[in-house]
């Protein structure tokens, strides 16, 4: 194999392709990257469960392949001065020159590069980066980290009536974002950790076509192709948890009352981050209590029914109201043990919905 590619391309597919790449993994190929050279030079990486192919323009003069470390491979990569470099697989070994820096990197061969599923025959439909970024931003968030628990340590992915929703939860909160697509009805439980691979891509990209081929989601995007295997356990009926009927109801400016949380937190209930939230006629009350002291934030609100109080986690507080996507939220509520309804209350092309669990304190 050999080629001649620009550092700064070079190192674009690398970084897109080392997402994939498992560095914990006891077979050493999962923890590499595939340089194939064809009619252009592709970076793959692969843990079994994640795939991502990473294509550039490059001149070759040799076909080949051969899988190296990623994180040598990147670090090497990214090192390198702007420029062309020229890259030779001879002998085992990848041997990477530009201007008077020269590397020669341990290989494993190609062969053992494991074979993975391919998108053909799907049914693409495109989004745009941006919204396709934002919708998984707003919804990721609640997700767990509990990777025992699959179906929780993942986000739903649902197109139904023309619009794209994510959706997830770790039992405590939900968080729900969507924005219309033009787009056949679709639905994938997809793990947390393709949802970042994929939000990565989004973040970069103008537009993203997405394509569900059963038990797998594709995203692709300016030559790069994620390919992700989808959870199967069912995921909860999100629907049911969302709360039909309000009792009270506020709208607060959302940068004044994270400011609020962020100082009553200082005094915050230890581990549990637990703090009291208060309706009264005007007025919005955060308070935190813990032994080592006591802190009351006071927000004026346009609030004249019975008075409320709830327990609430605050750092969940914070993520939903980070989540939304307007300056204005409504927060919606029962009684002191129903969940807590967090929206935006102007209009957006994403609309962002928030529940949090009560907590006692």
């Amino acid at each position: 194999m050999k080629f001649t590619i620009q550092q700064q391309e070079f190192a674009r597919i690398v970084a897109r392709a080392s997402g994939a790449a498992d560095r914990k993994a006891t077979m050493p190929i999962l923890g590499t990257i595939r340089l194939g050279a064809d009619a252009g030079v592709t970076a793959s990486a692969t843990d079994l469960y994640i795939g991502t192919d990473a294509t550039a323009q490059a001149d070759v003069t040799e076909p080949g392949a051969a899988c190296v470390t990623a994180k040598t491979l990147g670090d090497v990569v990214r090192a390198l001065p702007h420029g062309s470099v020229n890259v030779t697989y001879f002998k085992g070994a990848l041997e990477l020159r530009s201007g008077k820096s020269k590397y020669k990197l341990a290989t494993i061969d190609a062969d053992d590069f494991p074979a993975r599923e391919t998108p053909d025959g799907a049914e693409w439909w495109a989004v745009p980066g941006a919204d396709l970024s934002s919708v998984l931003a707003s919804s990721a968030f609640a997700a767990s980290a509990d990777e025992t628990r699959p179906h929780l340590a993942a986000v739903l992915l649902e197109s139904r009536g023309g619009r794209l929703r994510g959706v997830s939860t770790d039992g405590h909160r939900l968080a729900i974002a969507s924005i219309a697509v033009d787009a056949p009805d679709a639905r994938a439980l997809v793990p947390s950790r393709a949802i970042a691979e994929i939000r990565r891509l989004s973040d970069v990209s103008e537009s993203v076509d997405v394509a569900v081929v059963g038990d797998v989601i594709f995203a692709r995007a300016d030559g790069t192709t994620i390919g992700a295997k989808l959870a199967q356990d069912a995921f909860v009926p999100y629907e049911k948890v969302i709360p039909s009927k309000h009792a009270r109801e506020v709208r607060i400016l959302r940068e004044d009352v994270m400011a609020a949380i962020k100082r009553v937190a200082l005094l915050a209930a230890d581990k549990s981050t637990g703090i009291r939230v208060e309706l009264g006629p005007g007025a919005l009350t955060l308070r935190g209590v813990n032994e080592r002291g006591e802190a009351v934030e006071e927000l004026s609100a346009d609030y004249a029914g019975k008075a409320w109080s709830t327990g609430a986690n605050a750092r969940y507080l914070l993520d939903a109201l980070g989540a939304m996507r307007t300056e204005d939220v409504a927060v919606k509520c029962g009684d002191e043990l129903a969940p807590m309804l967090i929206e935006q209350a102007s209009s957006h092309d994403v609309e962002v919905m928030c529940i949090v669990m009560p907590m006692r304190i």
